[in-house]
């Protein structure tokens, strides 16, 4: 994995490379120009499996999940329930899954004014297939 220590003084600078492409790679997602990330470093960082939207590695106990597991998470919903709803007084199990559609929900708000947001294209793909639709 790629996922750099968010809080360690020896990979500082690597994790600063690592956010850096990042954050350029998500220019170039919102249709931005990116001097920095050329689509041969793009192929080349992805072929040896870097993930451009992965975040720094967590030193908490809590447990840190990945974008695709979170939207495997929210698929299994729909097909068990029917819908993307989760009420907010459902049991403490489905509470992280809400709190993560909140956050892309304002995400993709932000994305559709043309400000900074982590959402991509293609993440907006995936939801979208799955059914979802925001609001």
């Amino acid at each position: 994995h790629f996922r750099v220590p968010g809080n360690s003084e020896v990979y500082k600078s690597l994790l600063h490379w690592v956010k850096n492409n990042q954050h350029h790679y998500i220019k170039i997602q919102r249709g931005e120009q990116s001097s920095r990330l050329t689509s041969e470093r793009i192929s080349q960082l992805t072929a040896i499996g870097f993930d451009f939207m992965e975040r720094p590695a967590s030193t908490s106990n809590r447990q840190v999940k990945t974008w695709n597991e979170r939207l495997q998470e929210l698929n299994d919903f729909k097909d068990a329930h029917g819908h993307f709803n989760i009420p907010i007084d459902d049991v403490e199990e489905h509470k992280s899954l809400r709190r993560w559609i909140r956050n892309n929900q304002s995400a993709y708000n932000k994305f559709r004014r043309g400000e900074s947001s982590r959402i991509t294209t293609e993440r907006l793909r995936q939801l979208t297939e799955i059914g979802f639709r925001f609001k």
